[in-house]
């Protein structure tokens, strides 16, 4: 289980209704998605045009941080 990212994490393209990363607790945004987020969603549906991602898991997450 995932309980720390030093970098940057990217839901995109999916097809999940939930994506389970209760264990997450911290984000560290060492590096950046695009140099600004630590935390980036994006393009999250079925084909068929019903919603996709409708939750994320993360009921553990205490903070995001980042050096800039």
């Amino acid at each position: 289980s995932i309980k720390e990212v030093t970098g940057y994490i990217l839901f995109a393209l999916n097809e999940f209704s939930r994506l389970p990363l209760d264990n997450l607790r911290v984000i560290r945004g060492n590096t950046l998605y695009d140099d600004r987020y630590a935390l980036a969603v994006m393009i999250n549906y079925k084909k068929d045009g019903q919603h996709g991602l409708q939750e994320l898991g993360l009921t553990n997450l205490t903070g995001m941080l980042s050096d800039m």
